[in-house]
C-alpha cells in the first residue's frame, strides 16, 4: 500500500528555483535527501515519485527544473498540490502517494542474508527485486539490479562487496554486511546509538553494518571513551562468547550433525593469531588508539552472544558507579538497547549467553567486586540480531524513513 509523502525544500542562495528537496513520511520525519540540478537530478527521491506524479507538475513547480532522467513519465498523472514559498522558506508539496520500496539482497542463500530476506519478507512495504540463478556470480548483472532499487543489502565476502561497490550509483542506498567498508571513508558506522550516528543514517547511501563481537565491545566503551571515562591510549581486553550461528552455514552443519568430534561438546576460543577481522572496527569507531585483546569463543548453543570487558576503575580514576551511571544516561531512552543499573539483572549470578537469543535488542550489565576496584561490562544480544540481520533492518529503516523499531523483536 502506498504511503502518502510530503517534500520540503528551498530555493538555492542565487535565487535559482533549484530546490533541495527532503521527503518526509506521513509521520513527519525526514527520509532521505535530494539535491536537484538542471534538468536531472542524482537521486532516489524522485525516482520513487515516478509511479505516482506527474513529471510535468513538477516541471511547472520548479521553473522548469524537473528531474526528467530520474523521474520519467508518470503513467497516473496525478496532479500536486503546490503551496508558494518565499525565497529560503520551506516550500510543500501535496498530494503525492509513493509506492513500495523496491529492496534488493545479494547475496540471501547465506546465513545473515536468508535473515534479512525473511524478515522483508513479512513486511507489505517493500518489492523485492531477484535475480536469476545464472547472473548471481556475474557482478555487473547483480550491479544492474542493485542500481534498480531504493536501497540493498550486500550480504557478500568482502572481496565480492568490494568489487560491486564501484559500479553502482551514488544515490542508491546500500547496506553491507560484510566487514569490508566498516572503517572506509565515506560509509557510516550503523549503530544508531551512538551520538550522531541515527541522523548520519537518515540521509546516508553507504552504510556498514557492524560486526557481532565489534558491536559487544562498542556499545559499552564508546560512550565511556567518548565521556572521557576511558582515555583512548588504554588497552582493554575483551572476551566474547558465541553461539556457532556465527560461524556460517558450514559451522552450522558441523554442530548440528551426528558428532564425530568431541571437541564440539567443549567450548572454543578461536582467533587465536590475535589478527580477527573486528579488530578495526572496535578501535576506529570507540576512538582508541589501540585495538583491544580479544579473544571469541565458540560453543555448542545456536544463537546469543556474551560479550565481557573487564576495568580496573581505580587505574581509571574513577568509581563502578560513575561508570554504570554514565552508561545509563548515555542510553536513555533507547528502543534497543538496556542499561541494567550496577550489579543487577543477573540471574543468581549467572548470565547465559543465549538469554536474549531470538531478541534484536542489546543489555549491557555493569558488575563491580564488593569494594568497587574492578568492574566487569558485559553486552547480552543475539549475534543474529542486534549482531547481524536485526541491526541491518534497523538501519534500513532509518534509511528510508520507516519507524526504527518496525520489524524487529523486542
Amino acid at each position: 500500500m502506498g504511503k502518502p509523502l510530503e517534500l520540503t525544500g528551498a530555493f538555492s542562495p542565487w535565487g535559482r528555483r533549484c530546490p533541495r528537496l527532503r521527503p518526509r513520511t506521513d509521520e513527519g520525519r525526514a527520509c532521505g535527501y535530494c539535491p536537484l540540478k538542471g534538468d536531472h537530478a542524482n537521486s532516489a527521491l524522485i525516482s520513487r515519485l515516478r509511479a505516482a506524479a506527474s513529471v510535468y507538475a513538477l516541471r511547472a513547480a520548479f521553473g522548469g527544473c524537473a528531474p526528467t532522467r530520474a523521474c520519467g513519465r508518470s503513467p497516473s498523472g496525478k496532479p500536486l498540490e503546490l503551496a508558494a514559498a518565499p525565497r529560503g522558506k520551506p516550500l510543500e508539496v501535496r498530494g503525492v502517494t509513493m509506492g513500495k520500496y523496491k529492496i534488493f539482497v545479494d547475496g540471501s542463500s547465506g546465513t545473515t542474508g536468508l535473515r534479512i530476506a525473511d524478515r522483508l519478507a513479512e513486511r507489505d512495504e517493500f518489492e523485492i527485486l531477484k535475480i536469476s540463478e545464472a547472473d548471481r556470480k556475474d557482478v555487473r548483472a547483480r550491479a544492474a539490479v542493485i542500481n534498480e532499487s531504493d536501497l540493498s543489502f550486500l550480504c557478500l565476502p568482502d572481496d565480492a562487496a568490494r568489487e560491486v561497490v564501484p559500479l553502482l550509483r551514488d544515490d542508491v542506498r546500500i547496506l553491507d554486511t560484510s566487514t569490508a567498508h566498516r572503517t572506509a571513508p565515506g560509509w557510516v558506522y550503523g549503530l544508531p546509538e551512538l551520538h550522531g550516528t541515527r541522523e548520519a543514517l537518515k540521509t546516508a547511501t553507504r552504510v556498514a553494518v557492524p560486526g557481532c563481537h565489534a558491536t559487544g565491545f562498542i556499545a559499552p566503551v564508546a560512550p565511556l571513551v567518548e565521556l572521557g571515562i576511558i582515555p583512548k591510549a588504554a588497552h582493554l581486553n575483551v572476551t566474547s562468547l558465541t553461539g556457532y550461528s556465527g560461524g556460517g552455514k558450514k559451522m552450522i552443519a558441523e554442530y548440528e550433525a551426528e558428532r564425530t568430534n568431541k571437541a564440539l561438546n567443549a567450548p572454543r576460543p578461536y582467533g587465536l593469531a590475535l589478527h580477527h577481522k573486528h579488530l578495526p572496527e572496535m578501535a576506529a569507531v570507540t576512538g582508541l588508539d589501540t585495538a583491544p585483546n580479544f579473544v571469541p569463543v565458540v560453543a555448542d548453543y545456536y544463537a546469543g552472544m556474551e560479550t565481557m570487558i573487564p576495568l580496573d576503575v581505580t587505574a581509571l580514576g574513577v568509581s563502578a558507579p560513575q561508570v554504570a551511571s554514565a552508561l545509563a544516561e548515555y542510553y536513555a531512552g533507547q528502543p534497543m538497547i538496556k542499561v541494567h543499573p550496577l550489579c543487577e539483572g543477573t540471574d543468581g549470578g549467572f548470565l547465559a549467553a543465549n538469554k536474549l537469543a531470538g531478541k534484536d535488542t542489546l543489555e549491557i550489565y555493569c558488575l563491580a567486586n564488593p569494594d568497587g576496584t574492578r568492574m566487569q561490562l558485559i553486552s547480552l544480544f543475539d549475534n543474529l540480531g542486534k549482531g547481524s540481520s536485526g541491526a541491518a533492518v534497523q538501519c534500513m529503516n532509518l534509511m528510508l524513513g520507516l519507524e526504527e523499531t518496525k520489524g524487529l523483536a523486542r
